[in-house]
């Protein structure tokens, strides 16, 4: 609990907005539990694992947990979001859905 609080002091103390960016030194950490996926809601809909979203309330990032989705029309696959490189620390790429 303490590397966790430790943590979310360490990415709230370096992040920083940039253009709209967010861009952060240190990633927030990924929690530790690990949530089952209740079962499907139906034979279409695709699991999203939890992720980071940004608050813009909070002016930070919170953890999302898990969900069942519908693909987009026209769109079958979910991309999940990550982590990329960029000058100065790593920014948050959302998760997005494909063809």
């Amino acid at each position: 609990m303490k590397k966790i609080i430790l943590g979310t002091f360490a990415f709230m103390l370096f992040a920083y907005v940039s253009n709209a960016q967010v861009v952060v030194k240190v990633m927030p950490m990924t929690p530790v539990v690990k949530v089952v996926a209740p079962p499907r809601p139906g034979p279409h809909h695709v699991w999203i694992d939890g992720h980071w979203i940004w608050d813009k309330r909070m002016n930070n990032y919170v953890w999302k947990e898990g969900y069942w989705a519908m693909p987009r029309r026209g769109r079958n696959h979910f991309v999940a979001g990550h982590w990329d490189n960029v000058p100065g620390g790593v920014k948050w790429v959302p998760g997005h859905w494909v063809k």
